[in-house]
């Protein structure tokens, strides 16, 4: 659904990090958050107070570029983290492609199937991110994860004979579908934070 990590940026869903914009040099949007976050949590910081804070720690020089590199990706802090997020895109990825591909297997018009289940994407895409503000990622990544794989598993229990006309099995494939899109969208917050 979403093309790349800067689409969700675009709709300003989420600030930039602070972290972020203090390695680039922009001081002055990473104050911005930093206050608008302490109201927020209810935390009294003067202005003037916040800025020594930020300003004491090192500000990157004009002419110096931040020294970001992939194999930072594989420091021993980050190693497993990085294995772990490129697995679940992976198989997500996959999972997701096979499951879509599928919805001819429904009863009815296939386009008309397919077109469905793409508008559903977007309610699914709402909640995943208002379970992010609310609950974090990693429980809802697990959990949204492990429903889908046990969607896709019961998928196989139902006799050839009813798939088609069955509730059941139209009720596994959206449960296993919004589940597998839901992981996805998790996993890409968590790889752009991880990075970014």
């Amino acid at each position: 659904m979403f093309g790349n990590n800067r689409d969700i940026d675009h709709f300003r869903l989420l600030p930039e990090s602070p972290r972020w914009l203090l390695a680039h040099g922009k001081t002055d949007e990473a104050l911005k958050i930093l206050s608008k976050a302490a109201k927020t949590n209810g935390l009294k910081i003067s202005g003037i107070k916040l800025k020594e804070m930020v300003t004491s720690l090192k500000e990157p020089d004009e002419h110096e570029k931040p020294k970001t590199r992939v194999l930072q990706l594989f420091k021993s802090e980050l190693r497993l983290r990085t294995f772990v997020m490129w697995f679940i895109w992976t198989v997500t990825a996959f999972v997701y492609y096979g499951i879509v591909y599928n919805t001819n297997e429904l009863a009815g018009d296939p386009f008309v199937n397919f077109a469905i289940y793409t508008l559903i994407d977007i309610p699914a895409a709402l909640l995943t991110l208002t379970m992010i503000h609310y609950k974090g990622r990693r429980r809802p990544l697990a959990t949204y994860l492990a429903c889908a794989g046990v969607a896709c598993l019961l998928v196989y229990s139902i006799p050839e004979g009813i798939k088609k006309p069955s509730f059941i099995y139209f009720d596994l494939f959206h449960v296993s579908k919004d589940g597998i899109l839901i992981g996805w969208i998790i996993n890409r917050f968590s790889t752009h934070f991880l990075i970014g």
